[in-house]
């Protein structure tokens, strides 16, 4: 059982890796919007398939961040 744990949490890691690796050519607003969003689907999936709490933490943290940034980047975005 543990080891089937180990396994699920590394397939979200490295979904979570992916994620952070993809290419946001000038982090316009939209892309990072899209960014959250794929984060907070993947701690979802996460939660809901049991990963480890270790693994739903890293993905929080992540989700977290690129939600900064897109309401970072909104607020100082021309109108």
């Amino acid at each position: 059982m543990a080891e089937q744990a180990q396994e699920e949490g590394c397939r979200f890691m490295r979904e979570l890796v992916a994620l952070l690796a993809e290419e946001q050519p000038g982090f316009p607003v939209s892309e990072q919007e899209h960014l959250f969003q794929q984060l907070l689907d993947l701690e979802k999936r996460a939660e809901v398939e049991g990963a480890d709490a270790v693994v739903r933490a890293a993905i929080a943290s992540a989700r977290r961040m690129s939600g900064v940034v897109a309401a970072a980047l909104w607020l100082i975005r021309p109108h």
